[in-house]
């Protein structure tokens, strides 16, 4: 009976553990499920700080991919570079196809690169490609033995995969094209752009400088070469660039898909010897099958007749209502004719220089320019131009505010309007004042917006201030500055006199603003900022020729003609100029003034602030 009752216990304890033991689960179950949503988000903050090696592979190999392309010129093989960290990053190199498509090599690779070009196409395995078989560099130390037959042609190596090229970039020497092209028996596909850039050895009477002894790149004086590029028209090509080439201005020949044509730096002697010369007509109709374009870059001699050079009166325009940027550098006429030809939207940028201009075809070129300039004034979310650069019949526009009160407006490529009337020989005065005389007068409503004026080499002194005095430049200028109230910087490498046209009282109707006691009001009351670059300076002492040209005394009296009138404070930079040191402090007791002197045979300029 004993044994009966220790056994009944026993079991009784049994039960009441396993009760309190269940209990004790269910209060800790009920105690992680309160605490569930904290630790979720305290896992979602460490996740945040956790190392690279912890990251998912997909965001892995897309930061890769980053980095391959930022350091891709920078290093050799970037992908054998990550895979030699660890051994998870080896993985993840290794099994991401899209980390091998980026395909950069030369012509002729040595035995290291086209292992590696070998291993970049089979680890790629089915991705598409970014092709670039660039010999820039390599180009002098290719020899005329080295041919496409070669075994080493990078290209042959290439072609079996150029089912799945997206990117085909090649810059080569004409031979080494040809052959490139040659391999390619129809354009694949998946390509959806090309270009091709014709290497070639300058002239050794280059007349100095990187091509006098054999250098290298393209070169205007290269015979162009005929690019042909087979059954272009049925494929999917948005974009393709020809540099020192030229293609057949078939009709067909080109894609209706093409979003961006440059045909660059062509040969400057006219088309290849033996090709049919175009019309007018036959260019535009080729232009008519392409309403996607968005760049249009035409910086070459077209091959049209010379008696076809005119502006023709029954060829209808061409719309190209996509069209963001257009550049054309051509003849005088050839480039009148596109401009007033293609119809574009408003807000595309256009770039051109006229070469060989006529100075019969000013008022042509003027009409244009204010029939555009009306058009930007239709479109009410375009910004109005804020910068605008003048120079010997040049003229750009930048709609954009930019960086810096002296930055210099030196590339051509930033303007969102340029023209530039080029002539042969000697300077026509008619042309280089066209832009102030004839272009400005009639779009005074445009320029007042201007807030940032660039002047070059355009003075009362003629072209570079190397003639007398002109007092109609002078009259041209004034009439400038008084349409543009809105001005608060100005950089200038001429002598337009400012100092006395800024110390010129305004006309009595807008000197006073009702009252008889107010100060006098001069040109440009929101100016701030003034930089002279490459200016030589007159001294004290003046000869006949010298008197009238602006020194450094002339702009301490202006200024502080204009501070004691209330006008702001004007800081200056003087770049390069040549200066008398004592005229230079006595600027300095009314304005701020930076100077950086003239660069020396030995050494590097000298900043003095």
């Amino acid at each position: 009976m004993l044994e009966s009752t220790a056994e009944s216990a026993i079991c009784q304890c049994k039960s009441i553990a396993e009760t309190r033991v269940l209990s004790t689960r269910d209060e800790i179950e009920q105690e992680i499920a309160s605490h569930i949503d904290l630790v979720v988000h305290l896992r979602r903050r460490l996740n945040h700080l956790a190392p690279i090696d912890r990251l998912q592979t997909e965001l892995l190999a897309l930061i890769f991919h980053h980095f391959i392309r930022e350091v891709l010129g920078l290093y050799n093989f970037p992908q054998r570079l990550l895979s030699c960290v660890c051994r998870r990053w080896h993985d993840v190199v290794s099994g991401s196809p899209e980390l091998w498509t980026r395909v950069h090599t030369s012509s002729y690779p040595n035995r290291r690169r086209s292992e590696f070009l070998q291993q970049l196409l089979e680890k790629s395995k089915d991705a598409l490609l970014d092709v670039r078989v660039n010999d820039y560099m390599l180009f002098r130390n290719l020899t005329r033995h080295q041919t496409s037959t070669d075994p080493s042609f990078s290209m042959r190596m290439i072609t079996p995969h150029i089912g799945r090229i997206a990117v085909l970039r090649l810059a080569q020497r004409h031979q080494d094209l040809e052959a490139s092209i040659a391999l390619l028996p129809s354009i694949p596909p998946q390509l959806h752009a090309l270009e091709v850039t014709a290497l070639a050895e300058m002239p050794s009477n280059a007349g100095g400088g990187f091509g006098a002894v054999g250098g290298f790149g393209w070169h205007r004086d290269t015979p162009s070469m005929r690019v042909v590029i087979p059954n272009i028209y049925s494929w999917n090509l948005r974009k393709l660039v020809l540099r020192n080439g030229q293609m057949d201005w078939a009709r067909g020949f080109l894609p209706r898909s093409l979003t961006q044509l440059s045909i660059v730096k062509d040969s400057e002697y006219g088309p290849v010897e033996g090709s049919q010369p175009k019309t007018f007509s036959d260019i535009m109709n080729i232009l008519a099958t392409l309403p996607l374009l968005s760049k249009l870059c035409l910086q070459c001699v077209l091959p049209i007749a010379v008696s076809q050079t005119g502006p023709g009166t029954t060829i209808a325009k061409v719309a190209l209502p996509r069209l963001s940027s257009l550049r054309i550098d051509e003849r005088a006429s050839v480039c009148l004719f596109f401009l007033h030809h293609l119809e574009i939207p408003a807000n595309a940028t256009v770039n051109s220089s006229l070469q060989n201009f006529p100075r019969g075809a000013l008022s042509t070129l003027t009409s244009w320019l204010v029939s555009r300039v009306n058009a930007e004034e239709n479109v009410s979310d375009l910004p109005k131009p804020s910068v605008l650069v003048i120079d010997d019949g040049r003229f750009q526009v930048i709609r954009g505010e930019i960086q810096g009160p002296y930055r210099r407006i030196s590339r051509w490529d930033e303007s969102d309007l340029a023209l530039d009337a080029l002539r042969d020989g000697i300077s026509d005065e008619m042309i280089s004042t066209w832009v102030l005389r004839d272009a400005l007068p009639r779009m005074w409503h445009w320029v007042r917006n201007v807030t940032t004026l660039d002047i070059f080499g355009l003075g009362c002194f003629g072209i570079r201030d190397h003639w007398e005095f002109v007092p109609e430049r002078q009259a041209l200028w004034r009439t400038l500055l008084h349409s543009m109230p809105n001005i608060t910087v100005i950089s200038i490498c001429a002598d337009i006199r400012l100092p006395a046209l800024l110390v010129e009282p305004l006309n009595n109707s807008d000197a006073t603003d009702g009252g008889g006691s107010s100060p006098p009001r001069y040109l440009l009351p929101n100016l701030v900022a003034i930089k002279h670059e490459l200016v030589t300076f007159a001294g004290e002492v003046r000869t006949e020729k010298t008197r009238l040209r602006t020194s450094l005394l002339d702009w301490r009296d202006a200024l502080r003609t204009r501070k004691e009138a209330g006008c702001a404070d004007v800081s200056m930079l003087l770049a390069y100029c040549h200066v008398i040191e004592a005229d230079l402090a006595a600027l300095r007791e009314v304005a701020t003034v930076r100077y950086i002197e003239p660069p020396s045979i030995v050494g590097r300029p000298i900043v003095r602030q």
